[in-house]
């Protein structure tokens, strides 16, 4: 029996429907184990990529400020040996996700640098006022937290605080209306196998939106222009949003395979049925 043309179209609408929920599932699954866990960002982050980037930075702020106060970078650049700065990133990204800043200017590291300045003063008998020691050390110690230390991690904390719950939320709804459009569209045929073909297609075209969104996005690189301060932090989270679109990807084409395997397996099915009705 042939279909109306209103039902056609509410079939249409519905594969659409069911069509975006998968896409939405897809991401939203992977970002609830990814983007959405504190612990992944933890254990996920590119810290050595970033703290070698944070060494380069500081050498060269280090060498501006040796030539402004007349104290050479090899001063300064100690403190990379005191606290090792892939041990500082660490710290800063498990400040991220706990929602507490860590704040490397502070009294001890201001006395470190001047300990070292007035240190190399005496030993080099150059003559510089106590104003003028703790001017720099305070200045280096600006440095290393601006280089090293994120800024504003409560506030991103409290982002991915939000982006679970939306996450979960997605994912609730999604699974509704995939669930009620699937069954509405096995309904709407009388002959059930093409209703399950279109609930398969539905499925299939969701997992290529996935595929090629994921392709377009992992060029993109949307996470690089991320309002995270300093920039290397932006650039480490750039990284891990490239494995997550690759991994979304990876899911795509698995729902992809299933999909198109599971309709020509139904249709051999119907083949074979056809052939031994004709037999008998």
């Amino acid at each position: 029996m042939k279909m109306t043309r209103s039902r056609e179209i509410l079939a249409v609408i519905l594969q659409c429907v069911m069509a975006v929920c998968t896409a939405v599932l897809i991401f939203s699954f992977v970002l609830n184990f990814t983007f959405a866990s504190s612990g992944y960002i933890a254990s996920r982050f590119p810290c050595d990529e970033v703290a070698a980037q944070c060494d380069e930075q500081l050498t060269e702020k280090y060498t501006a400020l040796a030539e402004r106060s007349g104290f050479p970078v090899r001063v300064f650049e100690m403190v990379k040996e005191n606290i090792p700065t892939v041990s500082s990133v660490k710290s800063s990204v498990k400040g991220l996700v706990e929602g507490n800043s860590v704040d490397f200017y502070n009294k001890n590291q201001i006395d470190f640098f001047y300990n070292l300045c007035e240190e190399y003063a005496k030993g080099n008998n150059i003559d510089y006022t106590k104003g003028e020691v703790l001017a720099t050390a305070q200045e280096a110690a600006h440095i290393y937290s601006d280089t090293v230390g994120i800024k504003s991690a409560e506030s991103a904390s409290q982002k991915i605080s939000e982006l679970k719950h939306k996450v979960t939320f997605a994912q609730f709804v999604s699974t509704l209306l995939l669930v009620f459009c699937g069954v509405a569209t096995v309904l709407m045929y009388s002959r059930k196998r093409l209703g399950y073909c279109k609930l398969l297609s539905a499925t299939a075209a969701g997992g290529i939106g996935v595929l090629f969104s994921s392709a377009m996005l992992y060029i993109i690189k949307p996470a690089q222009h991320l309002k995270i301060s300093p920039d290397v932090y932006a650039l480490g989270f750039s990284n891990m949003t490239g494995k997550y679109f690759f991994i979304t990807a990876i899911i795509a084409v698995a729902v992809i395979a299933v999909s198109y395997v599971i309709m020509i397996q139904q249709q051999r099915s119907y083949i074979k049925s056809k052939d031994k009705v004709k037999v008998t």
